[in-house]
């Protein structure tokens, strides 16, 4: 199906819901990376808004319209008549490997309702929403008991999955690029230290089993390594994506470079991480050489929790400072 044929049929459809449920709450996303209807269906920042019932993703009218940094949106932005309009970034929008993000270095801040992302922004309409609080909860949690029990769990997990005997693999790397050398320059730390590296992703491919034996869950796969590669694409203060944190949820050890090799430090434990240093990276290779010669020092690393009590007061003033601001955007709009 073409895409021209795509989207006529998408609009056909929509026009048909809305006419059978008129008034039923619709959102409509613009920009965004192509993913399943299902992950828009339960996207996570509509639950902010306090809907009685789950909204219907439509093109037709939508009362929410969420925008993102794919493909050039401002236009759209700015042209929108939803009574709603939210920005949202998952990439650093001052990188200059990906410069194509840096036209949204504004935030849309002048155009949209609310904008969230990762940067340290003092202005009235903007909240710091990093990406990996996405990857830790499937919706966002309001209950600070519930936010313990999950931070819990992962701690204890880390160190049960890193000191198992499913631990049969030195180090991953998942990646589509290395425009910044980072990448090989820590895998050549790694191989320095003795370490054999499995590459699952395009860049420096040699190893076909995360789709022919995990079906591409990530998770899973990293649950055979002790070490993961996993730096950010840029180093930027306060640039922290899912990486480090999905190397936790594996029990894998991270093996780090970004946010100046200080990541959300109300969050996380650096004792649990081993950090890339640009400017010496002979550092790298020494403990990871050390670790390798001794493996009481990786059992050390094993048994730290990589997330800090402070994690759950972090997560959950948050979530707190999210709602409260887009019920009163919403009451003002009349939603």
């Amino acid at each position: 199906m073409n895409a021209k044929l795509k989207r006529l049929t998408t609009i056909t459809k929509d026009t048909f819901k809305f006419l059978a449920a008129p008034n039923c709450t619709r959102v409509r996303f613009t920009g965004y990376y192509p993913e399943t209807k299902e992950y828009f269906q339960d996207y996570y920042f509509t639950s902010f808004f306090d809907f009685k019932q789950k909204p219907q993703v439509s093109s037709i009218s939508p009362a929410i319209e969420f925008f993102s940094v794919w493909n050039s949106v401002r236009r759209k932005a700015e042209k929108s008549k939803a009574k709603i309009k939210v920005f949202f970034t998952g990439e650093c929008v001052h990188s200059e490997v990906f410069k194509e993000f840096n036209e949204f270095e504004d935030h849309f801040l002048n155009i949209v309702d609310l904008s969230l992302g990762f940067d340290y922004i003092d202005n009235k309409k903007y909240i710091r929403y990093p990406l990996w609080v996405l990857y830790l909860f499937d919706q966002p949690e309001f209950s600070k008991d519930k936010i313990k029990e999950r931070i819990d769990f992962i701690n204890g997990n880390f160190t049960r999955l890193a000191l198992s005997s499913l631990k049969n693999k030195d180090c991953s790397i998942i990646a589509r690029h290395d425009k910044n050398r980072i990448r090989s320059s820590i895998c050549n730390c790694a191989e320095k230290a003795g370490l054999k590296i499995y590459a699952a992703g395009t860049w420096n491919h040699n190893d076909d089993s995360l789709w022919n034996e995990f079906a591409n869950d990530k998770q899973k796969y990293l649950e055979q390594f002790k070490f993961a590669i996993c730096p950010e694409n840029y180093d930027y203060e306060g640039y922290v994506t899912e990486k480090l944190f999905q190397s936790f949820l594996s029990g894998c050890i991270p093996i780090y470079c970004g946010s100046n090799n200080a990541p959300e430090p109300q969050v996380v434990n650096p004792e649990a991480v081993l950090f890339y240093d640009k400017n010496s990276p002979e550092k790298l290779s020494q403990e990871l050489q050390a670790i390798q010669n001794n493996p009481k020092k990786l059992e050390e690393i094993a048994r730290q929790k990589p997330l800090k009590d402070s994690a759950v007061d972090f997560i959950y003033d948050l979530n707190k400072k999210t709602k409260e601001l887009c019920l009163e955007i919403a009451n003002s709009k009349g939603l």
